[in-house]
């Protein structure tokens, strides 16, 4: 399980850097507000919104070791990002959504038009959220080309996070939270 893999690993790191329990700084890009940093295939990606660096990556997420990339459109706030079928994946304002498959190179792919703050990976199926009008959640096999849902209630809600896991009852589920308190959940992301 890469969630597992990914734990063991910062878990692992964090006890031989930080043995007085407190956290090493040093990401940094000044100007800069980084919003989501994601793990896969022994890469670290960060993202930002606002200042001149967007995006980076690094092979050991220590500090200094943080090396800038470029998006297809560099001007782009990115919001949230998520590994999973060996690809990187990352949403934002306007409908933008991008994938890598190395954490440097990117390319932009189709979203609908929306003020996207979340995505996950699982199951073979990517998940992203919004918070514009008309409750987006939309989902990709494959992190490329993306199809909307139904979401639930009256088309108010404002998605921020969504993550996928195992519940205590054995059954794996998609959850998403809402800025007016709702949460919603699906078994399979389409439904």
């Amino acid at each position: 399980d890469l969630t597992t893999e990914v734990a063991t690993s910062v878990i692992t790191k964090l006890e031989e850097q930080a043995v007085d329990g407190t956290w090493n700084s040093g990401l940094g890009a000044s100007g800069s507000n980084w919003n989501t940093v994601s793990y896969g295939n022994g890469t670290w990606v960060a993202f930002a919104t606002g200042g001149t660096l967007r995006s980076m990556y690094s092979s050991t997420g220590e500090p200094g070791t943080w090396i800038a990339s470029t998006t297809p459109n560099n001007n782009q706030d990115w919001y949230a990002s998520t590994f999973g079928g060996n690809k990187f994946v990352a949403v934002g304002t306007g409908g933008q959504s991008i994938y890598s498959t190395d954490g440097v190179n990117w390319t932009l792919s189709n979203i609908q038009n929306e003020y996207w703050r979340g995505v996950t990976y699982g199951n073979g199926l990517f998940v992203a959220v919004g918070s514009s009008s008309g409750s987006p959640i939309s989902t990709s096999s494959d992190g490329i080309s993306w199809t909307a849902r139904t979401t639930p209630g009256d088309g108010s809600q404002s998605w921020y996070s969504v993550t996928y896991g195992l519940a205590s009852d054995g059954v794996a589920r998609y959850v998403a939270v809402a800025g007016n308190g709702q949460s919603a959940y699906s078994t399979d992301g389409i439904n």
